[in-house]
């Protein structure tokens, strides 16, 4: 856990070292924390189905999450911010490689769940990869979209790694 003093990006960067062997690894990740206090709406990071390690739901898995083209995949992330007069929420999923967009998924609605905590909400969706994907990393992202009764539009997103691989069981 890293106590965070204010909103905005920040790259983690983690080193451990194995008592037994004396080996040493290193990893980073770029974060942004969002501010909670404008009232904006805004998404936790996207949870998959492994994204943890077998062992426990504490520990994060060793790597991104690895899908076979043709795959598909469920996940969730809590929603900050949307407002109680939104008429709807819906949800749109984009991949991206190498930087350039290879799949856009029609817009739907989203599936929330309530929460009784800070009366926030958890969001659900699923991507199916192409099967025409060829393997390698992508970045997945979801685009979460809020319709108020006074018709304005709040727009929110998080992004994911991911992995493409068909050897993947």
């Amino acid at each position: 856990e890293v106590d965070v003093k204010k909103p905005g990006p920040y790259r983690v960067r983690v080193a451990v070292r194995d008592e037994a062997s004396g080996r040493i690894g290193t990893a980073s990740e770029f974060i942004v924390v969002p501010n909670l206090d404008r009232h904006k709406m805004a998404l936790s990071g996207l949870i998959f189905p492994g994204s943890f390690g077998k062992d426990d739901d504490i520990v994060p898995a060793s790597a991104p999450i690895a899908l076979t083209p043709g795959g598909h995949t469920r996940f969730a992330f809590e929603i900050f911010g949307a407002h109680d007069d939104a008429q709807k929420l819906e949800a749109q999923t984009r991949l991206f490689r190498d930087g350039t967009k290879v799949f856009e998924s029609p817009a739907k609605p989203l599936q929330v769940g309530s929460k009784t905590i800070r009366g926030e909400a958890f969001g659900a969706d699923e991507v199916e990869i192409p099967r025409d994907f060829a393997p390698g990393d992508y970045f997945l992202q979801e685009e979460v979209v809020s319709q108020s009764k006074n018709g304005k539009t709040v727009r929110a997103w998080q992004w994911a790694s991911l992995r493409i691989d068909p050897k993947v069981q």
